[in-house]
């Protein structure tokens, strides 16, 4: 093989193998217990900002779904002690001219992409369990984002996939810091 070619196949390797490292990922922010509650804030990082945006505007509904899980360190693998899912959705109201945020019943209205964007891929003191039905073993708090914005059915989702979702993302399970109760 020419010198180039080996150069170029290593560099599509290295590339293909970094393209997961570069993508979406959850980062906590703070974990703290008030009035025997646990509170978690994290945010998603790393997402396609600017392709996001212009498919919202282009009328496309994006929804974010956030899996947050207390878990249980043990020897042979964790346990799942608190599941906690929960989602939210976007789209952009052209008569107000601004986008439109919806969590379960509640809905906001946003004039500015990045207060938008800072609300829906950032969750602020979410409460996660009550520390008095908690055992002081070895406890940690973990979380994983996943976005779509094109949800059809077959074989249209397949085909769409591809020509507007190449932004959705899944994170992996980002683990917080370990729990003192």
């Amino acid at each position: 093989m020419k010198p180039p070619v080996k150069i170029l196949i290593t560099l599509a390797m290295v590339l293909a193998l970094t393209g997961s490292a570069l993508g979406a990922e959850v980062r906590f922010q703070n974990q703290e217990v008030k009035d025997s509650v646990l509170t978690v804030s994290f945010l998603v990082e790393g997402y396609q900002r600017k392709d996001i945006i212009e498919a919202i505007r282009r009328g496309m509904e994006v929804k974010i779904t956030y899996h947050v899980e207390l878990i249980e360190n043990r020897l042979m693998g964790s346990r799942v002690l608190k599941r906690s899912v929960f989602s939210r959705s976007i789209k952009y109201d052209y008569w107000n001219k601004a986008f439109q945020v919806k969590e379960r019943d509640k809905s906001s209205l946003f004039q500015s992409e990045g207060a938008m964007l800072e609300y829906f891929f950032s969750v602020k003191s979410l409460p996660v369990a009550n520390t008095r039905t908690l055992s002081g073993g070895d406890l940690a708090v973990r979380i994983k984002a996943e976005l779509k914005s094109v949800e059809l059915y077959f074989p249209m989702n397949l085909i769409f996939k591809y020509i507007v979702g190449f932004w959705d993302f899944k994170t992996a399970w980002s683990k917080g810091p370990p729990l003192r109760l």
